[in-house]
């Protein structure tokens, strides 16, 4: 999976019910999201446009995660 800058990620889920981020090639972990309390994370799909990730939990629940966009900061303008 690639995210919005273009770096390449590992995903996958734990036993536990988390959902782990690891840089490539490094895996230094990115990011870890709590999915569901102590059920395993059964699936993780990512949607065409690989902007979402769809997660099946071990207690029937399926969460969306989508990547936090930063705001967007104005564009500086020259001054005369």
């Amino acid at each position: 999976m690639k995210d919005s800058i273009f770096m390449d990620k590992l995903v996958y889920g734990t036993e536990k019910g988390h959902i782990m981020l690891r840089a490539l090639p490094s895996l230094v972990r990115y990011r870890r999201l709590l999915a569901s309390n102590n059920h395993p994370v059964l699936t993780i799909s990512a949607s065409p446009d690989r902007r979402f990730l769809h997660v099946g939990c071990g207690d029937g629940g399926i969460i969306v995660i989508t990547e936090h966009q930063a705001a967007q900061q104005k564009p500086q303008t020259a001054q005369a």
